[in-house]
């Protein structure tokens, strides 16, 4: 490795290491990349199931993809993914008379497996650029390739953080007998995790005989709840609730609302909102918000909260149960 290449994987390996969640660290991943190659057309697709994927970070000049959506697995990046090997138009220059490829025609495109340490799929790390003559030289190549095993460990040790995290709040709940420090632990594991949880978390009981849901916990930066228990009806809880229970993630001014579902209260820019069910009882809902683009929700935010979810529900069945037997 050139000197230059040797800083560039110290500085990947230290964003790594003080990553304040995977969101944040994909963000500085597209600054870093943009700075050393001068491209900022670049995108991590992951695998969300055998047909589709999901895109965490996103930047194209051409194409407007929504961050929250859901994708069909298809063209260059499938084949990507499916195969296990990166594509290169510097290594074929006919890949896209090749290959299937969706959106504008790049110049130069470089797609790049991401794989787990069994070789299982993760998805891809895609950049590209729209300049006429732009190409990556041999040292872009080797940065590039350093920056999605960066990409790759992070998704890595993020599943490894969710797992530890579920097991922390199961273990917290089942030792727990203090009323007053269980909900402040659960929110403090969970933004280890989530960092907009540190800002923004509210458990929420449903009350189906008065049509009400009741806070059993609060804190978020704009959100008092002064009043109390709020109506079910059309507000996004009552969607996340309603038909059996569906989580929802919400960005401002992109991500349409349910029919017949509006936000209540200040818009935030971010929403998401999880069930809270202990088989097919329907308990409540967890939320977190926020008021800051800078401090983004994603899809795999959304898939960490519904994991945890079962634990912050036998929470809610745990306080009932000490809330009865105080009064006994």
């Amino acid at each position: 490795m050139s000197p230059s290449t040797d800083r560039d994987f110290l500085d990947l390996s230290s964003l790594l290491a003080r990553r304040r969640g995977l969101t944040d660290f994909f963000r500085q991943i597209q600054d870093h990349v943009a700075r050393r190659v001068g491209v900022s057309n670049l995108f991590v697709a992951l695998l969300e199931d055998e047909t589709h994927i999901s895109f965490p970070v996103v930047s194209d000049e051409s194409e407007e993809i929504l961050e929250l959506g859901l994708f069909p697995l298809d063209g260059l990046t499938a084949e990507v993914i499916a195969t296990g090997r990166r594509l290169w138009t510097g290594e074929i220059p006919d890949l896209f008379e090749k290959h299937r490829f969706l959106g504008p025609r790049a110049t130069e495109w470089l797609g790049i497996p991401l794989i787990d340490r069994e070789g299982r799929a993760l998805g891809a790390f895609v950049v590209q650029s729209y300049t006429p003559g732009f190409r990556f030289d041999a040292a872009d190549l080797v940065y590039l390739e350093s920056v999605a095993l960066h990409v790759g460990l992070a998704l890595q040790l993020h599943a490894f953080e969710r797992e530890r995290a579920v097991r922390s709040i199961a273990a917290l709940v089942e030792e727990t007998t203090d009323l007053e420090s269980l909900y402040p632990g659960i929110q403090r594991i969970v933004s280890g995790l989530l960092p907009p949880a540190a800002e923004s978390f509210i458990v929420a009981r449903l009350d189906e005989a008065r049509g009400l849901f009741r806070p059993e916990y609060v804190v978020d930066t704009r959100e008092t709840l002064a009043g109390g228990a709020w109506p079910v009806g059309q507000g996004l809880s009552s969607y996340v609730v309603g038909g059996g229970g569906r989580p929802f993630i919400y960005e401002e001014g992109i991500t349409p609302l349910p029919e017949g579902y509006v936000v209540r209260g200040e818009e935030p820019v971010y929403w998401l909102g999880v069930p809270l069910r202990i088989d097919t009882v329907m308990l409540g809902v967890v939320i977190i918000q926020t008021y800051d683009r800078a401090s983004p929700l994603s899809r795999d935010d959304l898939r960490s909260l519904e994991e945890i979810a079962p634990s912050i529900s036998l929470a809610i069945a745990k306080t009932e149960l000490l809330r009865h037997g105080s009064h006994r």
